[in-house]
C-alpha cells in the first residue's frame, strides 16, 4: 500500500515471499486470534520457551534435522532474550 500511495517516489518494487493474505474473513479472524494467543504466550513465558516451541512445529522438521540447528536455536534465543515485547508486538493487531 505504501508504494501505491506514494507512486511518484518509487520506480519499481520487488516483493519476495509475499502473499495477498487470507481471502476469507472467518479465516482472517481465526489467524488474528491465533497470533494474539502466540503474542500472549511470548509475553508470559518468555523468548526461550516461545522460540523452542515455535521450532517444534512440523514446518521446521527439515531444519531441526540439520547438525547446526542447536547452535542456530541458541543464537536466536540469545539475540532476542530482551526483546519479547517487540516480538509480541509483531504478532498483535494494532
Amino acid at each position: 500500500m505504501v508504494c501505491y500511495c506514494h507512486i511518484v517516489k518509487f520506480a519499481g518494487l520487488a516483493l519476495i515471499s509475499t502473499s495477498a493474505g487470507l481471502p476469507d474473513e472467518a479465516e482472517r479472524e481465526k489467524r488474528v486470534a491465533s497470533d494474539e494467543r502466540l503474542a500472549d504466550q511470548l509475553l508470559q513465558e518468555g523468548v526461550q520457551s516461545f522460540v523452542t516451541q515455535w521450532y517444534q512445529l512440523p514446518l521446521w522438521d527439515d531444519l531441526r534435522a540439520q547438525t547446526w540447528f542447536p547452535s542456530m536455536l541458541s543464537s536466536r534465543i540469545a539475540s532476542n532474550i530482551q526483546g519479547r515485547e517487540s516480538l509480541a508486538k509483531v504478532l498483535k493487531v494494532s
